[in-house]
């Protein structure tokens, strides 16, 4: 009721479990003549829930899909019932919210926490330079979690303002990253300075990166 106050149109969004033929029919039947539109998302299984999941019989489409199965079909089945009670439906598939939803919300969220020295890509990723006293080595998220935050950006502090002086920079261009424990500025900076960063013991790098918590890595160009 106080969704419906509002002068912009009200929809109702639930996923679509293809057991709930019953429930999801009358909930069709009593917001028919209260809504603008129905959204029926396809039914996925994440890694957390999945033994849940299949407790309750359900199962992925395939090998590779997070998809429920049968939770397409019966989406639009429920879009055609809508149909007969004069309410909008639409189908959202897991291929959608995937390949179009999700890079969405990352460029959104990269317009917020891009820094001044950040390069956005039309994929929403950024491109920018990072300066580590110690290479990433393949168990690097693990080495990460042991480590004490604290001490590390205490110690990163100290880092980059041994770093602005040498190259003569602004701290305002070298950023701490309190995640990967890491110095950030653009790329511009590690490639003229990369012979002074290689100096002070450091490794310069470029890396493409997702603008998520984690800053999950797309590509890293360690500049040896």
């Amino acid at each position: 009721p106080a969704a419906l106050a509002y002068d912009w149109k009200v929809g109702v969004e639930i996923p679509a479990f293809p057991t709930h033929e019953k429930e999801t029919t009358k909930l069709i039947d009593f917001i028919c003549d209260k809504v603008a539109f129905l959204n029926l998302n396809e039914l996925e299984v994440a890694d957390t829930k999945l033994n849940v999941l299949l407790d309750r019989g359900y199962t992925t489409k395939d090998a590779y899909s997070y998809g429920v199965l049968g939770s397409v079909d019966f989406a639009l089945v429920m879009i055609k019932y809508a149909s007969t009670k004069n309410l909008r439906a639409h189908l959202c598939t897991a291929a959608t919210k995937d390949g179009i939803q999700l890079m969405e919300r990352v460029k959104n969220r990269g317009k917020i926490v891009a820094r001044s020295f950040d390069i956005q890509t039309q994929n929403g990723t950024f491109i920018r330079g990072a300066i580590y006293d110690e290479k990433p080595s393949f168990n690097y998220r693990e080495q990460l979690a042991l480590k004490n935050k604290d001490i590390e950006v205490r110690r990163l502090r100290v880092l980059r303002t041994r770093v602005c002086q040498t190259l003569r920079l602004n701290k305002m261009d070298v950023a701490i990253d309190d995640v990967k424990y890491r110095l950030l500025c653009s790329r511009k900076v590690v490639v003229k300075h990369q012979d002074a960063i290689r100096v002070l013991g450091l490794i310069p790098a470029i890396v493409e990166e997702m603008p998520t918590y984690d800053l999950f890595e797309i590509e890293i160009e360690f500049l040896e």
